[in-house]
């Protein structure tokens, strides 16, 4: 056991196998929560933007409650931001593969997006106070602000999502009768308590990871570089298995407010997670952290910016290549 443990590689093909098991826990919770939209008449922009956003945040609340728990803050702090500039980045070469679909970004996915921005903007903020000021941001007070703008978000985000979409509604009423109710619930919630554990499990092999040292570079990678690359990816799992189902099925709305609705959730989770650390938790993440966050405002914009232009398809595709370079360097700044 020893030898797994301290064995590089072979934590490695442990972390692909829960991540294979994640993607098709993903995919079983995706299944479910569109049959819970049927039965409970819950609209798809609840769904998209609340609902699934927060299921397939399940791995990173976990792994990140986890770190904050076990002290591991640079882990937690990586698995978050990382795992928002990786959703990004899965959302957008999800919409290279179906290139060839009439794939639009609607206005209230771009409030979406947006709104994630000025959360994350709060939190930026926050973390860069430390080392230029005397002023200690209290872990109480940043919570306090962050729900305040959150509950706003929400409210609004709301408003501008509650018409459905006719032809959704007619399918909801079509297939109402074919599905159990009972059957629906117990099996989402099965499914839910699934990606709970084995997230835990996930967390415990990359806090192992950031320990070992790699073959051949002879040191170890550290907790930050795990978290913003291999627990962020493992653990935005359940957003790729999601979007692209979404995006495949023609809820192209949906699909980009469930990473925008997720990347939100994470910073939450981040937010709550610091009434666990026992000390503050702002003052103690890498101020490394700042460059994945000013390059998920980047590739934020950038999404936006294609649900302004609509029009240009190259222009687009040239977009979407280029968030996905821009995360690929975003590796590179970490380590």
């Amino acid at each position: 056991m020893e030898f797994i443990w301290n064995n590089f590689l072979l934590l490695l093909l442990i972390i692909g196998l829960i991540t294979g098991v994640i993607f098709y826990i993903g995919d079983r919770l995706t299944f479910y929560a569109d049959q819970l939209s049927v039965v409970t008449g819950l609209s798809g922009a609840f769904i998209g933007f609340v609902l699934i956003a927060m299921i397939t945040s399940i791995p990173e609340m976990v792994s990140t409650f986890i770190s904050v728990k076990k002290g591991l803050i640079g882990l937690a702090a990586g698995g978050v931001f990382g795992s928002n500039l990786v959703n990004v980045a899965l959302l957008s070469s999800v919409f290279l593969i179906f290139k060839d679909k009439k794939l639009k970004i609607e206005n209230s996915s771009i409030f979406s997006f947006l709104s994630s921005l000025i959360l994350l903007g709060f939190l930026g903020i926050v973390i860069i106070q430390n080392p230029v000021s005397e002023m200690i941001p209290n872990k109480y007070l940043v919570i306090f602000i962050f729900i305040i703008i959150y509950s706003f978000i929400m409210r609004h985000a709301y408003d501008l999502n509650k018409q459905d979409d006719t032809q959704e509604l007619e399918e909801s009423t079509q297939e109402k009768e074919n599905i159990s109710t009972t059957k629906t619930i117990v099996a989402f919630t099965f499914f839910t308590l699934g990606i709970i554990g084995i997230s835990w499990a996930l967390v415990v092999v990359c806090q192992q990871m950031a320990r070992v040292n790699v073959p051949i570079y002879g040191k170890a990678l550290g907790e930050h570089f795990i978290g913003s690359l291999i627990l962020a990816v493992a653990t935005s799992i359940p957003e790729l298995a999601t979007t692209y189902q979404m995006v495949r099925r023609g809820f192209t709305s949906m699909a980009v407010e469930n990473i925008a609705g997720s990347n939100i959730f994470n910073l939450l989770v981040l937010v709550l997670a610091s009434l666990f650390s026992t000390s503050n938790l702002w003052t103690q993440i890498p101020l490394n952290t700042l460059y994945t966050i000013f390059l998920i405002f980047i590739v934020s914009l950038l999404i936006c910016i294609v649900g302004l232009i609509k029009e240009s398809k190259v222009f687009t595709y040239i977009i979407y290549t280029g968030i996905i370079v821009i995360w690929v360097y975003s590796l590179v700044l970490v380590f």
